[in-house]
């Protein structure tokens, strides 16, 4: 088990950005949704906060994943808490609530994790183009089931307030794991240094080992996350960042509830409107199907995964036999 020391600052600063970005990104939302102030959070700016928030979560996660000894266990914890938030919003929004959002995303890639983080670099990188380009040709194909939501093909009228399908954003965590690996972050390392306390310094002294020469303006950034992560309280809300993700909107909607009560901009009936709020009907219905996409995802993604990487293992293993590398 890695101690509580063993932590890195730079990933602590990184969650605490991520956490900061999604906050400002809600707030602006429920300002003009639920508030009735103008707060156009459709705006390049606050779409550009928004989208960095989950991009950063994923390339951390695809980063801790590499080192973690628990990925399944941390993979299904995070299913556990997706399904919650997929009864949640279906209670409220019955039409767009999240079918496969961030939490479904993580969960999902971290149990994958256990499968790609043994390929080698060269493979790594291929499953990630793979994934963007998937990605990227998915969102031209409709499809008639929902069962094929997580993969990132979706059916006419689809709406979730919340998408992340693996594809294409499994690349982001592919891209985090690429990342691990180029600062001896791995697993693998961490067991040939024999010691955990090698974890911590590892990003530090990354610049200091041969191939690893980080330019000015990348030693600059490190230098400024480990400064952040240095700072009061930044370990301790990176450490319960999932506990914050759960928290801060209900706190962000009762403070706006209080204060448009109390200035009256809103009234409760306005607001229970606003809300949509409807009976709980099928709501072990909406579990088992939540549950039953999520696994299908992570199966059809271990598939689809696992193929690829074999056939693109097989094909390096037989250029080496055939092409031979040449000794001067």
């Amino acid at each position: 088990m890695t101690s509580p020391d063993a932590r890195l600052p730079e990933l602590d600063a990184l969650r605490v950005i991520a956490l900061g970005l999604m906050v400002a990104f809600h707030l602006a939302y429920d300002l003009q949704e639920y508030a009735g102030i103008k707060v156009d959070y459709t705006a390049p700016g606050w779409w550009i906060a928004g989208k960095a928030s989950a991009l950063l979560f994923i390339f951390v996660s695809g980063l801790c994943a590499t080192f973690s000894r628990a990925p399944a266990k941390r993979g299904l914890r995070l299913l556990g808490c997706g399904t919650l938030i997929t009864a949640a919003t279906y209670v409220l929004f019955p039409v767009s609530y999240v079918r496969f959002g961030i939490l479904h995303f993580l969960g999902t890639a971290m149990l994958l994790s256990v499968l790609w983080r043994r390929l080698s670099d060269r493979t790594i990188v291929s499953l990630a183009l793979l994934s963007l380009g998937a990605g990227l040709i998915g969102r031209t194909i409709a499809v008639g089931t929902s069962l094929l939501v997580p993969l990132g093909l979706t059916y006419p009228g689809f709406a979730s307030l919340d998408y992340y399908p693996l594809f294409p954003y499994l690349a982001v965590s592919l891209l985090g794991t690429l990342t691990a690996r180029a600062f001896g972050l791995s697993l693998a390392d961490q067991n040939a240094r024999g010691s955990n306390s090698a974890k911590t310094a590892s990003l530090s002294t990354a610049c200091s080992r041969p191939g690893n020469c980080l330019t000015k303006r990348a030693k600059a950034l490190r230098t400024a996350l480990q400064v952040i992560g240095a700072l009061p309280g930044i370990r301790c809300l990176s450490r319960h960042s999932l506990s914050a993700y759960f928290v801060h909107q209900p706190l962000i909607l009762l403070v706006i509830w209080a204060i448009s009560l109390r200035s009256g901009r809103l009234s409760q009936a306005e607001w229970l409107n606003a809300l949509k709020t409807t009976p709980l009907e099928g709501g072990a219905m909406l579990i088992r199907q939540a549950l039953l996409v999520q696994y299908l995802a992570t199966a059809h993604a271990a598939l689809i995964l696992g193929a690829l990487g074999s056939a693109i293992a097989a094909f390096l293993a037989w250029k080496r036999l055939n092409h031979p590398a040449t000794k001067n």
